[in-house]
């Protein structure tokens, strides 16, 4: 009687039971279907999914033989009827196939993986599966992913000629599955402790040859459960670490540490950040506090992305889209926005009264304590900033363009899809919520040109491209994209990764900094544009490049702090509104 392994939510688990599946700690949901029968209709949605952790322990619940263990992962679910047609192949670019060959010299050289930090946009994906394809000993894949990331790799998957490898993609938070408890696990009193014994201690439970970090730089903490569970799940296999925001400063790249440690000849200590820290300063790899200039910027970027252990072998490697032939550079470009009278005084007056005066729901109470104050304010912003925003889209619309708008509250994407609405301009919202194939459904409407806005707040995993090569074998439109970045970001990880939605795989979108005048937003921006400016150094990329980004954090550096209110403003405000005001320009 085969078994079937289902991928049920926590709040299905009831109606799982009710059509005969069993539960079980190693395997989650099972169920028994007698042979030449179809599962119940209720439980079809959760059928596991293809090249899943659920599909992969189908295969050793029913001893699928080797040589049929890749079939079985692949492709729609074998208990029922494919109704979509095949994908169309994708063939990897020129770059691409130079890259896969970096990656196959960097392992026939001896090092324990390689770190492609190419930017965003330029087929990661492709160059990583074409590298181990080359591979010929590589034969069971693991690859990890955040969850925004896992369809693009399942698709990617299906478009490419595995040759008869198995590839597993899991999630970042659902490590644990793939790790069995150690016996100290189950004496824990507390699911927190259990968790924690299984990340430090825990047996694998798929020994892969090749294992894939994708968006690595979600590792950066070596203290986290999830970058103890990957560094148990990865063993001695190569790995591929896959980021173009691969790190802000070395004290970032504990991830790596295999790598760096077969660089420099040491042993780096990752368990503990502050340890870490201190051997790359002893490596001359990060400055000392307060120390003039950034001289481990070039020593890490030499050490990763030059040759070191023989002619033409790096242990990484970093390239632009200028750097491709005939591919654009991006264009970023600050669009300072200034808040009206009325609406610097609704900035400075309490939370609880700017969401009456707004007519949204109350909700939480006015915070003046740090971050949580910040973050009030630059709500506040956000939504000051709807209407205006709204205007620019009409007017990108005007110009022939399909406009991609970052967001960074849920609340703000709904009344700005709202704004958008009331001037008869279609428009879709995906947000973190938006999952499965309501996401897809979303942004193929973008893609094909239905809705010519989306809003989004999502800042990886999603392609918004013009031309890209759909599933079906269309193309989206050749329409022009143009990035809006209605809220600001505080780290460089997400400046570029919201800036590569669009602008990515040899297509132009330029992108525009939306910043609130003299608000938090000129500081977090300021601040973020200066870390960004930093990775870049740290990556090797172009002068040009830093030097734009280095000048768009002197233009808002110099705006930060600025007095935005004047001496009339200030006398309608009240004692409470004045101190909100008074903490805006600290937090």
């Amino acid at each position: 009687m085969p078994a079937l392994v289902l991928d049920v939510p926590y709040d299905q688990r009831d109606l799982a039971a009710a059509h005969g599946a069993v539960w079980s700690r190693e395997a989650g949901h099972v169920l028994q279907v007698p042979g030449g029968q179809s599962p119940p209709a209720a439980l079809i949605p959760y059928l596991s999914a293809a090249h899943s952790w659920e599909r992969w322990q189908e295969a050793e619940l029913n001893d699928v033989p080797a040589a049929a263990r890749a079939g079985h992962l692949a492709g729609s679910h074998p208990a029922v009827a494919d109704r979509h047609p095949p994908p169309v192949p994708m063939a990897a670019r020129p770059h691409q196939h130079a890259g896969a060959q970096a990656i196959v010299a960097a392992r026939e050289a001896g090092l324990p993986g390689f770190l492609l930090a190419d930017e965003v946009g330029l087929g990661k994906t492709l160059t990583a599966l074409h590298a181990l394809l080359a591979m010929p000993d590589v034969r069971t894949v693991l690859i990890i992913c955040p969850l925004s990331v896992v369809a693009h790799w399942r698709r990617t998957l299906a478009a490419v000629d595995l040759d008869g490898r198995c590839a597993v993609v899991v999630n970042y938070d659902r490590l644990r599955r793939l790790v069995a408890a150690p016996a100290s696990a189950a004496t824990a009193r507390r699911t927190r402790t259990r968790n924690r014994r299984t990340a430090s201690g825990g047996r694998p439970l798929l020994a892969a040859d090749a294992v894939i970090c994708d968006e690595a730089h979600h590792l950066r903490n070596p203290t986290t459960q999830r970058a103890q569970l990957v560094a148990r799940l990865r063993g001695p296999a190569f790995t591929l670490w896959l980021s173009a925001t691969a790190g802000q400063s070395a004290q970032e790249l504990s991830y790596a540490a295999p790598l760096l440690d077969a660089l420099t000849g040491g042993t780096a200590p990752v368990k503990d950040v502050d340890g870490f820290a201190a051997w790359c300063r002893d490596q001359g790899l990060l400055d000392e506090p307060g120390a003039p200039g950034a001289p481990s910027a070039d020593r890490l970027r030499e050490l990763l992305f030059t040759p070191q252990l023989a002619p033409e072998v790096s242990a990484g490697l970093r390239r632009r889209p200028q750097e491709i032939d005939g591919w654009p550079e991006i264009d970023r470009s600050l669009l300072p926005i200034a808040l009206d009278a009325a609406q610097r005084v609704l900035y400075a007056s309490a939370w609880t009264v700017f969401r009456a005066e707004l007519d949204l729901a109350g909700r939480g109470r006015n915070s003046l304590r740090g971050r949580a104050a910040q973050l009030r304010f630059r709500q506040k912003t956000s939504l000051l900033k709807i209407d205006g925003t709204a205007e620019l889209v009409l007017d990108l619309l005007a110009d022939s363009r399909q406009v991609i708008v970052s967001v960074a509250f849920r609340e703000t994407a709904t009344l700005l899809q709202a704004a958008l609405q009331s001037r008869r301009i279609p428009v879709t919202v995906i947000d973190g919520s938006t999952t499965g194939p309501d996401r897809e459904l979303r942004r193929l409407a973008f893609q094909r040109g239905d809705v010519p806005v989306v809003v989004t707040t999502l800042t990886e995993g999603i392609s918004l491209h013009a031309e890209e090569q759909l599933a079906d074998g269309s193309r989206a439109t050749a329409t022009p994209r143009v990035t809006l970045l209605h809220d600001p970001r505080y780290t460089g990880y997400e400046l570029a990764q919201v800036e590569g939605r669009g602008h990515r795989d040899g297509q132009y979108c330029p992108i525009f900094y939306c910043v609130a005048e003299d608000t938090v937003e000129t500081e977090i921006m300021s601040g973020a544009l200066g870390r960004r400016a930093h990775m870049g150094r740290l990556h090797g990329d172009d002068a040009a490049t830093v030097e734009q980004l280095d000048a768009l954090e002197a233009t808002l550096h110099a705006r930060a702090g600025a007095e935005p209110f004047t001496a009339a403003d200030l006398a309608g405000l009240s004692e409470q509104d004045q101190a909100a005001l008074a903490q805006a320009r600290t937090a």
